[in-house]
């Protein structure tokens, strides 16, 4: 360290929330705490801090000083800290003035670094070296007795282990690490000491979950924690700057690998193995992007030699299991003045490296030289990170009154992490057997919280086998005790209610959860606690600090935690307002209607079967009184001077008809369904919803409903299917609490909060991305046209479970592997691996929406990107985190996101969406039928209307017969061959991928794609001036509007770079200036000057012509 504060004084070393630390200040600092030392060198000094750069010094000053250091967790229970002071002969503390009382209450002095400088002091005299036997420090671990053992670091194991990351872990990953272990944990040594010795910085952190909202997390290239803690994590992006991912003191999934491998800059993760004898880690193991199975704990660094023995000590052959030996310079120097538990762990071998092998206990494997871990021959676990022996928790109990046997098991969770619960006998002689909860309060002042058990069972007597031990096994089947416990005070109405529901959903609780049962006592962790506050958050909003909900762990303080962040406003219900202004996807499909030649384009068709004896009129009634419910389907859109205004019209009766086809064949049956479901809804047309009734038989018919996109999407058609089967069956139907009207109102008010944060996202996400246009076959020719086609495959039953089976195991949604499928078939097609999807997302974050009918939706372009070897798996890890990436930003109006993507950089096209292919999936919790009394309504699907608003757009639709996959696709761009192509393509993808997702997609061996049809090349343009007064007027409204300049009669509007909305101000220009009512879609079928001139011109002569037309003036008149 002060090598490197000679090289470089003024670089920064320790930075803590917002304040930076160099390292001329670092170590001018620590020579300040050095010299509050009174003791001799060689002594041991206890430090008791939080995290900030005085802890950094603290320990620097103490090996200045030439002491030992053993740090003391604040945390800890004062007697556990009395214990390690005692069993250290610790005389002095270097401390805080908050934390003197614990140090003193633990029976040391304390020594006050509040006031030590940071700069303008003397360096005082140079380091002692330390001799390189001489004990660093001390850490306590777990111990079986019931008393933590302290284990002895010497100098040469600090730096062997040092010098080792500074020789092989790459500069740009040592930068910044983030050091979020507990000082009483062995990680905290390489997290702090790694990125300094190598000249680089550490950001001091209380928790790794701390990582998002830390302010220097860009910075951040290398973290390091538990694998249990990472899962967590990633429930959020990491930083993009982070690069390198050690994971330790747990064994690591493969698909945390894989999600870890998902984040942009992640380069490398590796498998971190050693316990604290052997100073933090001897083995290490760089994990493959490709390697498949459980990752393995590696292979030995610093020096070290590590051998497989079995119980006789002697070294196994290869592929055979045995207990792991070290030796080697990272072997500590034993146990704290145990020299008897030394003598057992610590074996003298003059053959070995520095003459002591240490037996780790740990059961391995080594295959190719390589060593994988197996488990524990002992009975010690690791939780939460921290390995514990639950012994030492067992000697506690034992201790406490009216318990006569104690034993405590570790219990994996439904993410593959331990808790520990502890079963205790009494015997049944107590007068009154102890309480749970008096038990729990016991070991929380007695034991580190990691610990004390979730649970605790009291009972008369513990299961025993033959021979009188206690039955382990048995009681591992007892289910713990928040299973039948009784709840405290019910949650009240409102947010502890739905809270309550939260916490037993991610504590796994088959029972209610009480307002004031704590969390803790419920089986909860931290991690867990995390989990719970990450649901808060999606559904409040609200970014509850977990340390705040961990102090006063119940649902009642939650709430109330909640309560005081700021909320999101509520909609509210204008009732007599007639008018409003469009919702955000309203005013987008309005757009594309205006500019589109295809009159039905914003049309959407679906098909109910109804099986059972209904009359007419029942269905009549019923789809008419939904047109009254809702006022969605009775909005027409109209333009007035400051742009498109919806109006509520009033109801009418829903346009209905009716065919009997009992007697019609197959083919003539399917022709009345695609005629019905082919409408066009003009802009006056109310209501937005015809329905059609095809009777095959007396007791069962087929019921077509077309609707506009206007007024309907998916989540629309889920509350028109119950709305049906509940007023056939005479049930009463809920009103909404507001309309689509009042919807956009409260939309334009959340939009003017959405934060400038989700715009620099989408301007970073989309740089230097390309839209796959060339996904196409077919090169289009101008705008488009919007002519389309629907193509529809069953998804196999045995596919549709592979894919629920490779979600499950991945920690992904099932959407996940589709996108995954969707990305390596238009890999396939284009040859490219970075490619952008739109995704449609249901906009309902507040309860108020859940009735209500209506577009309700955000287009949100989703960003995958990958190597061409990875595993599906893999591509499906990272669909799902380019998707959790994407949802995060979508509180931003559509044009925002539009002008983000065109300050990135990204391709537009005129009349296009953002990419041209499009993903959306049915929610698997949707209803498929709905039961009216004798009347079932069954969705069927939905069927062709004959348009596409993409290119190509897949919809993973699920029916009655089961899961379909849907290819609606744009004629101009694909012929029935090659659209046929792409869905088989993307079929094949999905059955392959999710059969062998280990495999590289690579490997995947799809048919080539179909050759792309170039349109036919008209020649170069030739450029001709404007020549008439409106072509003049046109190329002087183009190059003011565009901007460009010397704009031709040969031009084409977008080929300069025009847009909808310039085309809207074109069309309005030409009305002012000139008279004539120019629509936008003609501006868009017409784009070349000349041609657009020449229909003003026509249409301007035609209305002089009816002007001066006298019978005309006359019929008029």
């Amino acid at each position: 360290m002060a090598q490197q504060a000679s090289r470089r004084p003024g670089a920064t070393a320790v930075i803590s929330g917002e304040h930076r630390t160099s390292y001329e200040e670092l170590m001018v600092l620590a020579a300040g705490i050095s010299a509050l030392l009174p003791t001799a060198p060689g002594s041991r000094t206890g430090i008791c801090m939080g995290r900030d750069e005085r802890t950094v010094a603290a320990f620097l000053g103490v090996w200045r000083a030439g002491g030992s250091c053993v740090a003391l967790d604040p945390a800890l229970p004062p007697s556990r800290l009395a214990h390690m002071v005692r069993a250290a002969g610790i005389r002095e503390v270097l401390t805080t003035a908050v934390l003197a009382p614990v140090v003193a209450a633990a029976g040391a002095r304390p020594l006050i670094v509040d006031g030590v400088a940071h700069r303008d002091a003397a360096g005082g005299p140079a380091p002692r070296p330390a001799p390189p036997g001489e004990e660093a420090y001390v850490l306590f671990t777990s111990g079986s007795t019931g008393v933590p053992k302290g284990v002895v670091i010497p100098h040469r194991s600090v730096l062997a282990l040092l010098r080792w990351m500074s020789r092989t872990i790459a500069p740009a990953h040592l930068a910044v690490g983030l050091a979020s272990a507990s000082l009483s944990f062995d990680a905290s040594v390489h997290q702090i000491f790694g990125p300094l010795c190598a000249g680089g910085s550490v950001v001091l952190a209380d928790d790794v979950l701390a990582l998002p909202d830390l302010p220097a997390r860009d910075e951040i290239t290398m973290i390091s924690a538990p694998p249990s803690a990472l899962a967590m994590l990633l429930e959020r992006p990491l930083p993009p700057g982070v690069r390198r991912v050690n994971a330790g003191a747990e064994p690591v999934p493969r698909p945390l690998v894989d999600q870890l491998y998902a984040q942009p800059g992640v380069e490398a993760v590796v498998n971190l193995y050693g316990p604290t004898e052997c100073t933090v880690f001897c083995a290490t193991h760089p994990i493959g992007r490709h390697e498949t199975g459980t990752p393995p704990i590696g292979t030995a660094v610093a020096d070290c030699e590590l051998t497989v023995r079995d119980a006789g000590q002697r070294v196994v052959p290869d592929g055979t299991a045995g207990e792991l030996w070290v030796a080697g310079p990272l072997v500590g120097l034993g146990y704290l003045g145990d020299p008897e538990a030394t003598a057992a762990s610590f074996v003298a071998d003059p053959a070995a490296p520095g003459g002591t092998r240490y037996r780790t206990g740990d059961l391995v494997r080594r295959t190719n030289g390589v060593l994988h871990y197996l488990g524990r021959l002992d009975e010690q676990v690791k939780v939460r990170g921290f390995r514990v022996e639950p012994g030492e928790a067992e000697a506690v109990l034992a201790t406490l009154p009216g318990v006569r046997h104690a034993v405590v098991l570790a219990r994996p969770d439904g993410t593959g992490a331990h808790t520990l619960h502890a079963h205790v006998e009494t015997g049944g002689t107590a007068s009154a057997p102890p309480a749970e909860e008096e038990i729990l309060r016991v070991l929380r002042d007695r034991l580190p919280h990691y610990l004390v058990p979730s649970r605790v069972l009291v009972t008369d007597r513990l299961p025993r086998s033959s021979n009188g031990k206690v039955d382990r096994k048995a009681l591992a089947a007892v289910l713990p005790a928040a299973e039948t416990a009784e709840p405290g005070e019910a949650a009240r109405p409102g947010a502890e209610t739905r809270l309550a529901a939260i916490v037993a959903e991610v504590l796994g609780l088959a029972r209610p959860v009480g307002r004031t049962d704590r969390f803790d006592l419920l089986g909860g962790h931290s991690l867990a606690a995390a989990r719970v506050l990450a649901r808060v958050r999606a559904e409040w909003g609200a970014a509850v600090p977990l340390g705040a909900f961990l102090s006063e762990p119940t649902v009642a303080a939650l709430a109330g935690l909640v309560g005081v962040a700021p909320p999101m406003p509520a909609p509210s219900r204008l009732p007599d307002a007639v008018a409003s202004p469009l919702g955000d996807m309203q005013r987008e499909l309005w757009r594309t209607r205006q500019i589109s030649p295809e009159p039905g384009v914003t049309t959407e068709a679906f098909v109910l079967g109804v099986d059972g004896a209904v009359s007419t009129d029942a269905i009549r009634t019923a789809l008419d009184a939904v047109v009254l419910r809702h006022e969605a389907l009775r909005t027409v859109v109209r333009e007035s001077g400051g742009g498109p205004v919806a109006h509520v019209l009033p109801a009418a009766p829903v346009p209905f008809t009716e065919h009997e086809a009992a007697h019609r064949t197959a083919q003539e049956t399917e022709a009345l369904l695609d005629a019905a479901a082919r409408q066009v809804f003009a802009p006056d047309d109310t209501p937005l919803l015809r329905a059609t009734l095809v009777r095959t038989a007396p007791d069962r018919a087929r019921l077509v409903l077309a609707v506009d996109h206007l007024a309907f999407d998916g989540w629309s058609g889920g509350l028109l299917l119950e709305e049906l089967a509940a007023a056939l069956g005479g049930r009463p139907v809920p009103e909404p609490a507001v309309q689509l009207g009042d919807v956009a109102r409260w939309e334009e008010q959340v939009h003017t909060l959405s934060s400038a944060a989700d715009r620099a996202f989408w301007r970073d996400e989309l740089h230097g991305s390309l839209p796959p246009w060339d996904l196409a076959r077919r090169a289009r020719a101008g705008t488009p046209a919007h002519r389309g086609a629907r193509l529809v495959r069953p998804l196999p039953s045995g596919t549709a479970a592979a894919v629920r089976d490779l979600a499950a195991s991945s920690g992904v949604s099932e959407f996940a592997v589709h996108l995954a499928a969707l990305h390596v078939l238009m890999g396939h097609w284009t040859g490219r691996h970075d490619l952008l999807v739109n995704v449609p997302v249901a906009r309902r974050p507040v309860p108020e929406l859940d009735r209500v009918v209506g577009p309700l939706l955000f287009v949100s372009p989703v960003r995958v990107r990958r190597a061409p070897g990875e595993s599906f798996r893999t591509v499906a890890a990272r669909a799902a985190l380019a998707r959790n990436r994407a949802l995060a930003h979508t509180a931003l109006p559509a044009a925002a996101l539009a002008e983000a993507a065109v300050a990135a950089g990204l391709p537009v096209r005129p009349g296009a969406p953002l990419t041209p292919v499009s993903l959306s999936m049915r929610p698997a919790e949707a209803p498929v039928e709905a039961v009216a009394g004798p009347v079932t309504l069954r969705v069927l699907g939905e069927r062709d209307t004959g348009v596409a608003r993409d290119d190509a757009t897949f919809l993973v639709n699920t029916t009655v017969s089961g899961t379909e996959i849907h290819l609606v696709h744009d004629l101009d761009c694909f012929g029935e061959a090659a659209a046929a192509a792409l869905l088989d393509g993307f079929l094949q993808v999905l059955a392959e991928g999710t059969a062998a997702p280990d495999r590289s997609c690579s490997a995947l061996v799809l048919p080539p794609p179909p050759p792309v049809v170039r349109a036919e090349d008209p020649g170069e343009r030739r450029r001709v001036a404007p020549s008439t007064v409106v072509e003049e007027f046109l190329a002087d409204t183009w190059e003011r509007l565009l901007p460009v300049k010397d704009v031709a009669a040969s031009d084409s509007f977008f080929d300069l770079g025009g847009t909808s909305l310039t085309a809207m101000r074109v069309a309005g220009e030409i009305w002012d200036a000139l008279g004539v009512d120019v629509s936008v879609r003609t501006v868009f079928a017409l784009p070349v000057l000349r041609e657009l001139a020449a229909e003003v011109e026509q249409r301007a002569l035609a209305a002089l012509d009816a002007a001066q037309d006298p019978a005309d003036e006359e019929g008029t008149s």
